[in-house]
C-alpha cells in the first residue's frame, strides 16, 4: 500500500507577487490518495483510490493514467515507462494498454478495469508486460488530467501525480508465472 499526498488537486487562481501575472490553474481533478498493487502467478493487479467519488473516463481526456516500468530499466521506454494503462478507453469495463514504440504509445491491447465509487482496479496478463519471470519487479506512476503525457513539466504542474513529480511506486515480488487464469 501506497499513500500521497491529499488535497493536492486544488485549483488555482491568483495573481503573483507582483501583481502583474495572473496564475489559473484548474487541472486538478481526481486527487489520488492510496495505490495499492499485487500479482498472482497470471496477472498484474493494480489498485488507486481517490479522496472522492472518481470522475468518469467521458469527462475529459487523459483520465486516470497509468504508466508502468515494466523492467525496473530507466533507459527504455519514455523516461522509463514501457506501458501505459488508459490512454484510451474503450468502455466501462475495458481500457487499452499501450506499449512505448517508436517515439509514441502505441496500442497493444486491452484490459480489465472497475470503478466503484472513489476506487480503481486495473488487471494486466502478466505476459502483456514481459512479466513472465519468477519475479516481478516493476515501478508504476499514477497520473490524471496531466495536460501534455510527453512533457515532463506539465506532470509537475498540472492534474494529479502520485507519487508526486517524477517518483514513482516500487514493486518486487517473488511469484512463479504460470499464465493460467490470465485475462487478455
Amino acid at each position: 500500500v501506497y499513500t500521497d499526498f491529499a488535497n493536492d488537486t486544488t485549483h488555482r487562481d491568483h495573481k503573483d507577487t507582483t501583481g502583474k501575472i495572473h496564475y489559473v490553474n484548474t487541472t486538478g481533478r481526481n486527487d489520488i490518495v492510496e495505490s495499492r498493487i499485487t500479482a498472482d502467478g497470471a496477472n498484474l493487479y493494480l489498485y488507486a483510490r481517490a479522496a472522492k467519488e472518481l470522475t468518469s473516463y467521458k469527462d475529459g481526456k487523459n483520465w486516470m493514467l497509468l504508466f508502468i516500468d515494466a523492467d525496473a530499466d530507466k533507459t527504455t521506454g519514455w523516461e522509463g515507462y514501457d506501458f501505459l494503462v488508459n490512454y484510451e478507453v474503450v468502455s466501462d469495463t475495458v481500457t487499452t494498454l499501450c506499449a512505448y514504440k517508436d517515439g509514441i504509445w502505441q496500442e497493444i491491447g486491452t484490459v480489465a478495469y472497475a470503478v466503484k465509487g472513489d476506487r480503481l482496479t486495473v488487471t494486466i496478463p502478466r505476459s502483456l508486460l514481459g512479466l513472465t519471470d519468477k519475479t516481478v519487479k516493476v515501478n508504476f506512476h499514477w497520473m490524471d488530467n496531466v495536460t501534455d503525457i510527453y512533457d515532463l513539466e506539465s506532470w509537475f504542474t498540472t492534474g494529479d501525480s502520485a507519487p508526486e513529480r517524477r517518483n514513482n511506486y516500487a514493486y518486487e515480488q517473488a511469484i512463479r508465472y504460470t499464465g493460467k487464469g490470465e485475462t487478455i
